[in-house]
């Protein structure tokens, strides 16, 4: 929205008798013409001409394109054209929750104004067990761009809920796209590798992935028996022939241990072996997995110990061997405790610490926002069920209860005991966010194809360039960091420049490997590692200028996909593509 571009008709008299021809246009939707609608030429038979006009996009959504066009002997002929008008800036999700008492009725604000038209989805959610929006948790996940082995295994984990089922129609589709995701994945020795099954195997995301393919398959989606069988297998072969003197190993061999068990393949011998290590485990959720893995092979005191110590192991730092937060182990030690059965009375304790309204979307990693999904149903089962009635029409009783908005409305608790309501809306903000950053920097450059700097106002059509964009870390720490520049509606990708030093451009510097490029129309997205010895990463993109106008330039945007609060993000711009 506020693009304008160069709208050419180009009008040729094919047959015709010599006379004008004439071009008439008309908009509806989020489209109009700035500039004449008629655009005529005077053509002999066999002539041409390419008269012009500007199109202007008004609002988000979909437009229409209507031309007619007329000439001698009474010809006439009319096309239409639908155009999809939307912005590459990236989308924001917005929630608001409050507690709504029994027998209340309370309004559902959907601020729709401050999104784009036609870019945003809200939802509603009621539910008594959890204080964040689980429906928007879910939504944050399915939406992420990428899909390396973790974001497509926590996206499978949350599609293999039943809250999945009820917020999406087409949840199945969705969920079986993440299983084979995740097997796209799946190496010859039966692991899983990060971004494809080239790669190097995954000791912690392999036993993830394992635990996301067997939910999905209990939600109902299609897992080939070979490639699971070949998946436990490498998990079985590494719990016998993996030492556990590291944090790194004890980890690992906690989820091997759990996601052994899930299969209903425990292994008590080698869990017992590493429940002599219980006081040295890193972290609370690998003594809740051990605990898990007890409590399914029904070695019930041993769990209860390895419960006990779990919930006694509060607060942590990010950790990058198991993309882990303290919301995460919070989360996850929960519901394997609530599907446990045991220690029935720390249960409530161990909620009352779970992430409570300020757990959005915009500060949660795709592993927080799994969990937070499966958490909200596995914690709501048995539990009383919130009713409500959304617009004078009462919705069905469920532990977690969503449904879509189009509009601001209300919403009534129809039983006995207060449910928490969230309103949760996605999009993108009609304001572009300021520039800002916290623990990156993010630069970005436009040069001429022999390494002059480019001014964007004078950038003619049919013109290639090169976009190089740099990240710098200021942590010093290791960073799994996702960089994204949104296209302008005139330009698009020519190419993607490899790694290393390219040929006849020795003023790019050399050029980081990246680990994904994900072949997206609107924006340029790639995923790199930053670490300590390497705190700087420099990437570089053909780009070419098609359509003459004038465009929004989207603000280069990095962030740690897994601690979304160190990031870096510019300003927005304008750029003009001259005919």
């Amino acid at each position: 929205p506020g693009d304008e571009a160069r709208l050419s008709v180009l009008l040729h008299n094919v047959e015709l008798p010599a006379g004008e021809i004439a071009a008439d246009l008309s908009t509806s939707g989020g489209l109009s013409i700035v500039g004449p609608t008629r655009l005529t030429a005077n053509l002999a038979t066999g002539a041409r001409a390419q008269p012009f006009t500007t199109l202007r996009a008004t609002e988000g959504g979909e437009g229409i394109l209507r031309l007619a066009v007329t000439g001698p002997n009474g010809f006439r002929v009319e096309r239409e054209s639908h155009i999809t008008i939307r912005s590459s800036r990236p989308r924001t999700t917005e929630v608001a929750g409050i507690e709504l008492p029994p027998g209340v009725e309370l309004p559902l604000a959907v601020p729709a104004d401050r999104f784009v038209n036609g870019s945003w989805r809200a939802t509603a959610s009621f539910g008594a067990v959890v204080r964040y929006d689980a429906a928007a948790m879910l939504r944050a996940v399915e939406d992420f761009p990428l899909a390396c082995l973790e974001q497509s295994a926590s996206r499978a984990l949350a599609l293999a809920t039943a809250l999945a089922e009820e917020a999406n129609p087409d949840r199945s589709i969705r969920l079986q796209r993440a299983v084979d995701a995740i097997l796209d994945r799946q190496r010859f020795d039966g692991s899983f590798a990060m971004w494809s099954a080239s790669g190097e195997a995954q000791q912690w995301l392999t036993p993830y992935a394992v635990e996301a393919l067997l939910r999905a398959r209990t939600a109902g989606a299609t897992v080939p028996e070979g490639a699971l069988r070949e998946a436990l297998r490498f998990l079985d072969d590494a719990i016998e022939d993996t030492s556990t003197e590291t944090p790194e190993e004890r980890a690992a061999q906690a989820y091997r241990l759990y996601a052994m068990a899930l299969a209903g393949q425990p292994r008590l011998g080698a869990a017992r072996r590493l429940m002599e290590a219980l006081a040295d485990m890193p972290t609370q959720i690998s003594r809740a997995q051990l605990a898990a893995t007890f409590a399914r092979g029904g070695d019930t005191v041993r769990a209860q110990q390895a419960f006990t110590a779990a919930l006694a192991t509060t607060g942590r730092r990010f950790w990058s061997f198991d993309y882990g937060t303290a919301s995460r182990d919070a989360l996850a030690t929960t519901l394997l405790l609530r599907e446990s059965g045991l220690l029935a009375d720390r249960l409530t304790q161990a909620m009352s610490v779970l992430p409570g309204a300020d757990f959005t979307p915009n500060r949660s990693s795709t592993q927080e926002q799994a969990w937070a999904v499966l958490a909200a149903q596995v914690l709501g089962q048995g539990m009383r069920a919130a009713t409500v009635a959304v617009n004078g029409s009462a919705l069905p009783p469920q532990p977690v209860v969503v449904t879509a908005l189009t509009a601001s409305g209300t919403a009534r608790n129809l039983g006995t005991a207060p449910v928490w309501q969230a309103v949760s809306i996605t999009g993108i903000p009609r304001q572009a966010l300021p520039a800002a950053r916290e623990g990156f920097r993010v630069t970005r450059r436009f040069f001429a194809l022999n390494g002059e700097p480019l001014n964007l106002d004078t950038l003619a059509q049919n013109t290639s360039f090169i976009l190089l964009m740099e990240l710098r870390s200021e942590t010093n720490d290791r960073h799994e960091a996702m960089i994204t520049q949104g296209l302008p509606a005139g330009w698009e990708i020519a190419s993607r420049l490899p790694s290393g030093d390219i040929a006849g451009m020795p003023w790019l510097g050399t050029l980081t490997e990246v680990d994904s490029q994900p072949a997206l129309d609107d924006r340029y997205a790639a995923s790199v590692t930053i670490t300590q010895a390497q705190p700087f990463a420099r990437i570089a993109v053909r780009l070419r200028a098609v359509t003459p106008g004038v465009f929004e330039l989207p603000g280069a945007e990095a962030v740690d996909m897994y601690r979304p609060g160190v990031f870096a993000r510019q300003n927005v711009a304008r750029i003009t593509v001259q005919p």
